[in-house]
């Protein structure tokens, strides 16, 4: 079984190198997988119906095919690019939600973390609780 490989661990391929990779795999349908998987921001049933193959056999080809997981992990660092992108899009255009959410994500000031509740004295031992943001 191939290590996992995840989008955030690979460098990004020069513009054109990715289609060049696809382009050289020789078992047809996991080439259509992969130029669909693009096509459909990565949705594994519409890339399944339309490469004519099982949800299982796509489950099997992670499992046994170093080269179909790596393209597939450089197909997905390409959509989250272009989520990105349209993500901060959204957000210069000052779409509100894009930008709470961008900032919830990534800036420190706006993250999620504990809030002190309560400071509880228990005989001579001080007892603090922390609960999570509600949301």
């Amino acid at each position: 079984m191939p290590d996992e490989i995840k989008p955030t661990q690979i460098a990004s391929l020069p513009e054109g190198a990715l289609e060049e990779r696809i382009a050289q795999i020789s078992h047809p349908k996991k080439k259509q997988f992969l130029s669909l998987w693009r096509d459909t921001h990565g949705n594994i049933t519409e890339c399944s119906r339309a490469s004519r193959i099982s949800r299982r056999t796509y489950y099997e080809w992670l499992q046994t095919d170093k080269e179909f997981v790596e393209l597939l992990a450089e197909c997905e660092a390409e959509l989250n690019d272009e989520m990105r992108k349209a993500l901060i899009e959204k957000g210069a255009d000052g779409d509100l939600g894009a930008i709470i959410f961008y900032l919830r994500k990534r800036h420190p000031d706006f993250q999620d973390r504990p809030n002190l509740t309560a400071i509880k004295l228990e005989g001579d031992d001080m007892k603090v609780e922390f609960y999570a943001d509600e949301k």
